[in-house]
């Protein structure tokens, strides 16, 4: 898995580095349907935001935004986020190609 951690207005830590592949390697389950992660801490008025870019093959980018008082708790709140994000786009694409097999079965039933 491919994750790429930046620090706008503050330094990436060892600990936020591990925490961030911790909870992300909870999503290796859909590994084949992302390319790549993409994420961004930032602090701003003392609220610690965490944003995520997820790289979808054949569809849009799947993006997440979480802002708590605690980055960790961004982090995993993020997590969960893009875990349903994922998980709603592989159970849609799983049901398109459930709809073509579905369709092709149907035509062939059609020209006998």
């Amino acid at each position: 898995m491919n994750i790429t951690i930046y620090g706008h207005s503050l330094k990436v830590t060892s600990a936020l580095r591990s925490h961030v592949k911790e909870q992300f390697n909870k999503i290796d389950k859909f590994e084949n349907v992302f390319l790549s992660v993409h994420v961004v801490f930032e602090v701003i008025h003392g609220l610690h935001t965490a944003k995520c870019t997820v790289k979808v093959p054949h569809s849009k980018d799947l993006h997440a935004e979480c802002t708590t008082d605690d980055m960790y708790k961004s982090i995993d709140e993020l997590s969960l986020k893009i875990q349903n994000q994922l998980r709603k786009a592989k159970e849609l694409s799983t049901e398109i190609d459930h709809e073509t097999l579905v369709l092709d079965d149907n035509d062939e039933n059609i020209d006998e």
